[in-house]
């Protein structure tokens, strides 16, 4: 693995702890850690990491990276994200082979009113929605555009199913925005997906809510399936299905 590589996963690693921070995660850096840091009990740390404790080791990888209680340096986070790495790799060595499980679409987005995403989510496509989201500016990402004084929100909608789209919010006059097509759909567009048990349900409420309907309930061009197709307020092209039996 190369070291741009490792800095690159480096970077998407604290991309994660910061929107778990955003949604108060267990693993946020508390003053009791920085406090257990600062009282010499880093050999501890280091100790247990080195046996493997996951905790610990992405706990040294907080420490070096971003200087707490001890003096930051990116490569000792680089090491320890590579031990990290490794005792991941050992653990699922016997697997037949490596895949990835997909979590969550995530929309970067730059909206003043969250109540109309809450209503089609939520309302309309009978996602839970996770609750207000806090506004924070901690740490920055170069790949992702944001500086340290960028304010974020992240709101997530899960469905039934498990799946979760999330909103990642952007209060930033200096940050770029991508023009969607406001009619169809275009190149590197994205489409959401979603398989539906009331398709006639849900293009009732986008009716009750005057949601933006692309395409009205009805069969698709196999016969197979009835669709719909809906604008979300983000201005993403939704395309709602349900399997005829």
């Amino acid at each position: 693995m190369t070291k741009y590589s490792i800095l690159l996963l480096l970077i998407i690693f604290q991309l994660i702890e910061n929107i778990n921070y955003l949604n108060a995660s267990e693993k946020k850096i508390t003053e009791s850690h920085k406090f257990m840091v600062q009282n010499k009990n880093y050999e501890h740390i280091i100790k247990e990491a080195k046996n493997g404790n996951k905790s610990a080791q992405e706990y040294i990888l907080k420490i070096y990276s971003e200087g707490i209680g001890q003096k930051r340096s990116l490569k000792e986070a680089l090491n320890w994200f590579e031990t990290a790495l490794n005792f991941s790799s050992r653990q699922h060595k016997n697997s037949p082979e490596a895949s990835t499980t997909f979590l969550r679409s995530t929309i970067v987005c730059k909206i003043k009113n969250l109540e109309p995403s809450i209503v089609f989510w939520k309302d309309v496509m009978g996602f839970e929605f996770s609750g207000i989201p806090h506004s924070s500016t901690s740490g920055s990402s170069s790949l992702m555009g944001w500086t340290k004084d960028s304010k974020r929100s992240f709101a997530t909608f899960k469905s039934k199913g498990g799946s979760t789209i999330a909103l990642l919010i952007i209060d930033d006059s200096s940050f770029p925005e991508v023009e969607l097509i406001t009619k169809g759909t275009g190149y590197n567009d994205i489409i959401l997906v979603h398989e539906a048990t009331n398709i006639k349900e849900i293009y009732d409420r986008a009716i009750k809510y005057n949601i933006e309907i692309i395409k009205p309930y009805g069969p698709s061009s196999t016969g197979k399936s009835i669709q719909l197709f809906l604008r979300a307020p983000t201005g993403h092209f939704v395309e709602i299905y349900e399997i005829i039996s």
